[in-house]
């Protein structure tokens, strides 16, 4: 994630974007050397393209989208498979462009700016690969501790909230369901506020669980150096954060997120 002063924005969608920009770009001085303008075509093989990438996201996680119909939407959660929508894109410009050789060459560079946003997402999970910190002092409602090291050797998610924040509110029915319906631990740890704050919360919007967790010092936050919320943490089974969703998660992505963990455990 890349923090510009209050801002949190995720590293893989500012890539993203940049590479967008690039493309729009890119499409105007190649149109400019073949004497075409290319500008109206880009920018409609870059909406076919966003939306093939969310539809293609939508139908790999169908399961996820029949139990909230509504999600598919919700684009700002997230939700989309890159390569989909540059196969739509490039397809879109080769066609419209009734394959001419500024549109062969402006697919090609469709096909190269996602060679760099897989590149520069690898090296991005790589660096950002980090052993969670389970020395963190965790509570129950109860205020009983919880060692996090009892959860060595299986993979988990975290889920850092408050209830003072708005997408965390929103997302917590749906976590909460998963939760309890999931084998792997989703563990949904409060930063900062009292117990006797956090039940009056859950008493008010009618959440029981027992996945609800304290972080009174809100250590666990900065041990993992993410100060928005909400941000939801995918550990696999040796310990090591390979994902960190910072915004509202749709249950797609949060399910995907688990099989993904669970995966890398067999």
């Amino acid at each position: 994630m890349i923090e510009i002063g209050p801002l949190v924005l995720a590293a893989d969608r500012l890539i993203g974007i940049l590479l967008v920009w690039l493309f729009l770009t890119g499409a105007g001085f190649i149109g400019r050397r073949f004497g075409k303008d290319l500008g109206q075509l880009a920018w409609s093989a870059v909406l076919i393209g966003v939306v093939a990438a969310h539809l293609a996201f939508v139908a790999q996680n169908h399961s996820a989208y029949l139990a909230e119909p509504w999600a598919v939407l919700a684009v700002w959660q997230g939700g989309f498979t890159p390569w989909a929508g540059v196969l739509a894109a490039a397809g879109v410009v080769l066609i419209a462009g009734r394959g001419q050789r500024a549109s062969v060459i402006l697919a090609a560079s469709a096909g190269l700016l996602f060679a760099v946003y897989q590149a520069a997402s690898l090296t991005l999970e790589t660096r950002e690969r980090a052993p969670f910190p389970r020395d963190v002092q965790i509570e129950t409602l109860e205020r009983t501790p919880l060692q996090l090291e009892s959860l060595g050797g299986r993979p988990f998610v975290v889920n850092l909230w408050a209830s003072w924040c708005g997408p965390c509110r929103r997302e917590m029915p749906m976590l909460v369901e998963v939760a309890e319906a999931s084998a792997t631990p989703v563990l949904l740890i409060n930063q900062g506020e009292d117990a006797a704050v956090i039940r009056n919360f859950l008493e008010r919007e009618g959440i029981v669980s027992g996945m609800i967790l304290l972080d009174p010092d809100q250590a666990l936050s900065a041990a993992v150096g993410s100060r928005a919320l909400p941000a939801t943490l995918f550990v696999d089974a040796d310990g090591m954060i390979q994902k960190i969703h910072i915004g509202e998660i749709s249950r797609a992505a949060l399910m995907n997120g688990i099989r993904e963990i669970e995966t890398s455990a067999k």
